[in-house]
């Protein structure tokens, strides 16, 4: 049996590989129309301006800013990777400067000696400047298919939302499994989940000077702790028991979410989160704080988070696109740790 205390690190590559693996969709290049068809969304740089004048869609656009998936996933990618305030092509970011903020040469190095100035301190700091690149998908659609369909173009625009949303989170997820420290323990009926997860918050407060404030549980995970509460009847477990993961971690200062969100390649669906915690830090909207991962969004033309485009490009096929700028990166490594749970 694995050691429950076992600690390491590893690159993750092959699950964060297998967690992006079903998010490339083909790109456009003039792929003969069938109804339901979806690809990266056409490269119209050349007329761009042309082509949104001609084609951007208020109501569509109105109705895809306000759209929730059912996995309310724009949630949970928020509680991961807290967004900046929306910029234009670029954002900039701090990269947190660590050892600085716990440095004390002594006690008394802030003592001002009668006729003297006030110790200098030093603050180094380096910020990263980066593009946000243009995401977006479109699905063809067959007026024949949909003619007596009521709201058809919100339903189709629908279904872009949820792939773009879900994309959204893996990538963000996978970011998380690659940045983290890796634990991998075992829980069963001899184990303490409770006291293990602790443990590793307190591990990620040694590593970056500040405890963790927040938890990515998958399903498997939460499962693998009702199962080891659930095996004996003492009063430890029975206490294990009567709290839901959420509750439990804030009992050590942890927001908590469970994930239970799924894609599917091919004919298997997957869970995304799967057996894994993630431990980390997120706060607000600065660039500016030590939150481990954050997104940054800009926006488009017409000054939202989304624009729909639609036209027609043939008497029967009609064509919508959704697109938007948002990206996601990895501030610090420090204080993050994956936990893998057998």
């Amino acid at each position: 049996m694995k050691n429950p205390n076992y600690i390491g690190r590893t690159a993750n590559a092959a699950v964060v590989a297998a967690i992006l693996a079903a998010t490339h969709v083909p790109a456009y290049a003039g792929t003969p129309l069938s109804h339901g068809l979806i690809t990266a969304a056409p490269d119209v740089t050349a007329n761009a301006s042309m082509f949104e004048q001609a084609h951007y869609s208020e109501p569509m656009t109105q109705y895809a800013t306000g759209w929730t998936d059912a996995d309310n996933l724009d949630a949970i990618c928020e509680f991961l990777a807290p967004s900046l305030l929306p910029s234009g092509e670029l954002y900039e970011h701090t990269l947190y400067p660590n050892a600085e903020s716990f440095l004390s040469d002594e006690a008394d190095d802030d003592l001002r000696p009668i006729d003297s100035d006030f110790k200098t301190i030093e603050i180094t700091e380096s910020k990263q400047r980066r593009s946000i690149p243009n995401r977006g998908l479109r699905i063809v659609v067959d007026y024949e298919r949909v003619k007596n369909t009521p709201n058809w173009q919100q339903l189709y625009t629908a279904r872009i939302m949820q792939r773009l949303q879900r994309n959204a989170f893996r990538r963000k997820y996978a970011l998380g499994v690659a940045a983290g420290a890796a634990a991998a323990l075992t829980w069963d009926s001899s184990s303490d989940p409770d006291y293990d997860l602790a443990n590793q918050a307190k591990l990620c407060g040694d590593s970056s000077g500040i405890a963790p404030n927040r938890a990515l549980w998958g399903l498997a995970a939460k499962l693998a702790r009702f199962s080891a509460y659930g095996g004996s009847n003492t009063a430890k477990a029975m206490a294990g028991r009567s709290l839901s993961p959420e509750e439990a971690c804030s009992k050590i200062g942890l927001d908590a979410r469970v994930s239970e969100s799924r894609y599917q390649t091919g004919a298997t669906k997957t869970a995304i989160a799967g057996a894994k915690i993630l431990l980390f830090s997120a706060y607000g909207q600065s660039g500016e704080d030590s939150s481990n991962f954050k997104t940054a969004r800009g926006v488009t033309q017409q000054g939202g988070r989304y624009a729909v485009y639609v036209r027609q490009l043939s008497v029967k096929f009609w064509e919508i696109v959704v697109e938007c700028y948002e990206t996601e990166f990895c501030a610090t490594t420090l204080g993050c740790r994956t936990l893998t749970i057998s």
